[in-house]
């Protein structure tokens, strides 16, 4: 048998291996409980509630990546699927199976079964859904892929302050996450651990000095502090060039503070005032605090601002709470960047 046919039987082979396994992917028993959507999850109570609320239901789902309303075409029920029939276009970008995934374990937490088939060559699936014998279609999804379709999204960088306040372990907590943020490095000598454990972790982190008025011995630099051009000095030799500063004014002498930007920017690739940074601040607390913060994202997104910059203190649980929201957000297709990815990408 010649090389080529050795190859093409193992593509085929390869292709019906694929399909076999998505299907008993997709056919299994999903979670007893839905994942996170924003949607009602509380199961029908009968086939008249599911025809008025399943096809909302799914759109819902796909909207939470980010799926455009245009996106999707629900066509009338028939005899072949009595609920619905829906053609979802969807752009390269979007995982087809994580969204066949997140349906399947909606549809089996209320009380029907799902199949798909994946074409091969070009990633699109089709999901029929079923009653529990398997053998009643009730309604269908195809999710097809799209090149001349893109998600609108935001480039978010936030930068997190007040790391001084953890214990050593809730630090190296959150510091340990997956998820992309930024942290300013405490000017705090009795918090070396917590200097020393950003340092460690690799993570991304800012420098970032006060300048007060002659009298505020609580700030970083002022002009009546004749050793601030040691502390000045001892800066650019202690830390890497490309590690941006933030220069923040707590008092009224801006002409100092002006000065302090030159000097720095003689050392430093990327300096900046504050005023650079949004600091959000909230009445709220907990888990309120954050939400609270992510409605301000989506509001003034939806008003067309696609660039963010924050400056934000969580306390630990509300920054365990925002690691697990964030994910909801990135699903949608919105990019989450550090401070130094944001300036280098501008930069080019």
């Amino acid at each position: 048998m010649s090389k080529l046919k050795i190859k093409f039987y193992i593509v085929i082979a390869l292709f019906f291996v694929s399909v076999i396994l998505l299907i008993i992917k997709v056919s299994l028993p999903g979670k007893e409980t839905s994942p996170y959507t924003n949607i009602n999850t509380k199961k029908y109570s009968d086939t008249s509630e599911a025809k008025k609320l399943f096809s909302g239901d799914i759109d819902s789902i796909l909207n939470s990546y980010g799926i455009r309303g245009d996106w999707i075409k629900t066509n009338p029920s028939s005899i072949n699927f009595p609920l619905f029939y829906k053609e979802v276009q969807i752009s390269a970008d979007i995982s087809a199976n994580e969204i066949v995934s997140e349906l399947s374990d909606f549809i089996t937490y209320q009380g029907f079964s799902s199949s798909a088939v994946e074409e091969f060559k070009s990633g699109n699936i089709d999901l029929i859904v079923n009653l529990n014998d398997k053998k009643s279609p009730l309604a269908g999804i195809s999710l097809t892929y799209n090149n001349n379709l893109k998600r609108v999204a935001p480039e978010i960088c936030i930068v997190f302050t007040g790391f001084d306040k953890y214990i050593l372990q809730d630090c190296q907590t959150v510091l340990s996450s997956d998820e992309k943020f930024s942290v300013i490095l405490p000017d705090n000598m009795e918090r070396s651990d917590i200097q020393a454990a950003i340092i460690d972790s690799r993570r991304d982190y800012i420098l970032m000095f006060t300048v007060g008025d002659e009298d505020d011995l609580n700030a970083d630099f002022r002009r009546k502090d004749r050793d601030w051009r040691t502390k000045f000095y001892s800066i650019c030799s202690d830390y890497e060039r490309e590690k941006p500063v933030l220069i923040k004014t707590i008092g009224n002498d801006k002409e100092f503070t002006n000065e302090l930007l030159s000097e720095f920017k003689k050392c430093k690739d990327f300096v900046f005032s504050d005023s650079s940074l949004t600091v959000f601040e909230s009445k709220e607390s907990g888990k309120e605090k954050v939400e609270a913060f992510f409605s301000k994202i989506l509001t003034e997104f939806a008003s067309g601002k696609m660039k963010f910059y924050f400056l934000i203190e969580f306390n630990f649980n509300e920054m365990q709470y925002y690691l697990d929201r964030v994910s909801s957000f990135e699903k949608r297709g919105f990019h989450f960047r550090t401070f130094t990815e944001m300036l280098r990408k501008n930069k080019n």
